[in-house]
């Protein structure tokens, strides 16, 4: 995977923070994000993986979250490292597969999968989806672009433009959701059938049922 690259991992930050439109993208990206984790009690524990370079760890620890990062590429978290460090709830940064957690059942309260989702084929996300379950009792957040029938897309369909991919379609993503025992509680973006960058909030089928 081209995130775990070294050079990747040094350019990544100035990449997403590069113009205008990203910055506004980032901070449309934590609204809905801190939307999400609305009535998270103080001192939750929680998840940031893959935590990447650490652009929203620290953000999440300011929240008064106590927070883990985790990401298989080392080079992603040396970049991180530099900015949780000293940070109070930052409790670590760990060398870790989103896939295969080191973690007991329902040990978290909540975890954050932020611009990750696309990177993921489809075979391998229900897997995901369900260590995710097994180690979260509470919420889960799903930070993705979805497929969308936006103005640009329907005037290339119409002038039979091919249209570019995109690997986060919301029909398979629910059946992956449910099948990984993960049920959707709620859906945050900025305008209501418009914005393709949204939030999805989740929780496992046991906490459902628990409730």
């Amino acid at each position: 995977m081209r995130y775990r690259d070294a050079g990747v991992a040094r350019d990544y930050d100035q990449l997403r923070q590069t113009g205008w439109v990203r910055r506004r993208r980032e901070a449309m990206m934590r609204r809905l994000l801190a939307r999400g984790l609305a009535g998270l009690a103080p001192g939750s524990l929680v998840l940031d993986v893959p935590c990447g370079t650490g652009r929203i760890t620290p953000w999440l620890a300011a929240r008064g979250l106590r927070v883990i990062g985790a990401d298989l590429s080392r080079d992603m978290l040396g970049e991180a490292q530099a900015k949780v460090a000293g940070v109070r709830g930052c409790l670590g940064l760990l060398v870790g597969d989103a896939a295969q957690l080191p973690f007991a059942d329902q040990s978290l309260d909540a975890a954050l999968l932020v611009r990750f989702l696309h990177l993921v084929e489809d075979a391998e996300r229900v897997p995901l989806f369900r260590e995710l379950s097994r180690v979260v009792r509470g919420r889960v957040l799903l930070h993705v672009g979805l497929q969308a029938w936006t103005a640009k897309r329907l005037l290339r369909r119409v002038r039979g433009v091919p249209l570019k991919p995109v690997k986060v379609q919301w029909k398979p993503l629910l059946a992956q959701l449910e099948e990984g025992g993960l049920r959707v509680e709620r859906v945050h973006r900025k305008l209501p059938f418009a914005s393709t960058s949204v939030v999805v909030v989740c929780r496992p089928a046991h906490s459902v049922q628990g409730a």
